[in-house]
């Protein structure tokens, strides 16, 4: 098994990451991408899903976890939409109130 849930060894990647492509900070999508392309042997989708599954490449989850760690406590590192999406937290919560009648 892999380092994927090993927090240390996903957060070093995700912070050498966000520091060499600004990019990936405003986006998870890029941000999974360009790490599972450093991770992975995959030439083929299949075998990228395959990794995933097998824990052989880091976890998506892991990876999203650690980037909001890393940019709450390394302002640097956050993108150009940090503030924004922070900003609307309370009008996300007041819109997810509607589960209450569920």
């Amino acid at each position: 098994m892999s380092d994927s849930f090993d927090f240390k060894s996903v957060g070093l990647k995700v912070f050498s990451v966000l520091t060499d492509y600004p990019d990936t900070r405003d986006d998870d999508k890029l941000l999974l991408m360009t790490i599972w392309e450093k991770e992975s042997n995959a030439t083929e989708i299949s075998e990228l899903f395959k990794e995933l599954i097998e824990n052989k490449i880091s976890h998506f989850e892991s990876i999203r976890r650690m980037r909001q760690k890393i940019q709450e406590k390394h302002p640097s590192l956050r993108g150009k939409k940090w503030d924004i999406r922070h900003k609307m937290e309370g009008c996300v919560c007041d819109q997810l109130t509607f589960f209450d009648l569920w």
